[in-house]
This record gives C-alpha cells, structure tokens and sequence, in this order.
C-alpha cells in the first residue's frame, strides 16, 4: 500500500506544466456500416488581453475527423496568424568606440509589435515582425525594426532559410548610420 502512495504522491510533488486537448467524438459514434463520415468544425477567433503589455491576436483552430469502415483518421490543428502588442519598456544603450570616450543613455519607451505568421505552400513559410519603440516625449522620432524570415523545406531533411532585419532609428545615441540591415541565407539539416 505503501508503494503506491508514494507513486501517485510523485508528480504532486514534482513542478511541471502541461499542455492538453480532449477531442469528445463520443458524441459522434459511428454505426460499423457507415463509411466516408465527415465531421469537424473550423474556427477563427480575435483576442485581446491585457496584463503588464495588451496583446491582440487573430488565430485559427481546426479539428476534423474522417470515419471509414476500418479506420478513424483525426486532424487537429491551432494556428495564431497575427498578434500586436504594445507597452513599456526600459532601454539601456552602451557605446564604446576606439579612441571615444564611451556613452551610456537610460530612456523609458513606448514598445510596439506587429507579428505575422503563415504557411505559403507545403513547403514555405514565412514569419514577419515589426517594431515600433519611441521615447514619449519624442513619439514621432522612433526606432522602427521589421525582421523577415522565409523558411523552404526542400526535403524531409533540408531547408533553405533566408531572413531580412531592417532597423531605422531616428535619433541614435552616437553618430551612425540610422539606417541598419542584414540578409542572411542558410540551411538547415534535420537529422
């Protein structure tokens, strides 16, 4: 009696989190002679929460399941397509240039993003961010930054991947170019 105690004691005392999705088709028993039964439902959905940032979010949650004489076939799915956010941040920005004296600036900013996921085809797809941060006091003098990324699954095991990131900044510390980019191609081996 002991030992079973002690087990079913174990993950009580164990932190972890989990994740899970009951699909009832109970509901949706199907007689030994019928063949080729559909039933599913497709969903789009909009939300906004708040906590210490508001996030805006466009998702879509898919759960379909193919009755045959033999066989049961389940195709479930949840995809967030869009999301916005916006809040507060503290930015700390450190220069130190060769032969310069080194220059530090603390600034609370307003922090705004725009993310958009999606898959293309079978085998392309494509995540954009962007950004908008700006001190309050100067609103309309921002660093803006959108970050690309297009992911072509040329196999099981291979991948091409190129990203893009754009950042524009209005007022830098220092004087720099206020335009930034980098275009970066890859491959991805999944073993």
């Amino acid at each position: 009696m002991y030992r079973y105690t002690l087990f079913l004691l174990i993950p009580l005392l164990l932190p972890f989190a989990a994740d899970a999705q009951v699909l009832n088709v109970e509901r949706f028993r199907s007689d030994a002679d019928t063949a080729d039964v559909w039933i599913g439902e497709l969903k789009f959905d909009f939300s906004l929460s708040k906590q210490n940032t508001t996030v805006m979010a466009l998702g879509n949650e898919t759960n379909l399941a193919h009755f045959t004489r033999n066989h049961v076939y389940y195709f479930l799915n949840q995809i967030n397509l869009v999301s916005v956010s916006t809040g507060l941040m503290i930015e700390n920005e450190f220069w130190r240039e060769s032969d310069e004296p080194s220059v530090e600036k603390t600034l609370l900013k307003s922090t705004t993003s725009l993310l958009i996921r999606g898959r293309l085809t079978e085998q392309a797809e494509m995540v954009m961010i962007g950004y908008y941060q700006a001190p309050p006091a100067s609103f309309f003098k921002p660093r803006i930054t959108g970050d690309a990324k297009l992911n072509l699954k040329i196999s099981s095991n291979l991948t091409f991947t190129t990203q893009f990131v754009l950042t524009y900044d209005a007022d830098p510390l220092i004087d720099v170019t206020k335009v930034v980019y980098r275009l970066t191609n890859g491959i991805v081996i999944s073993i």
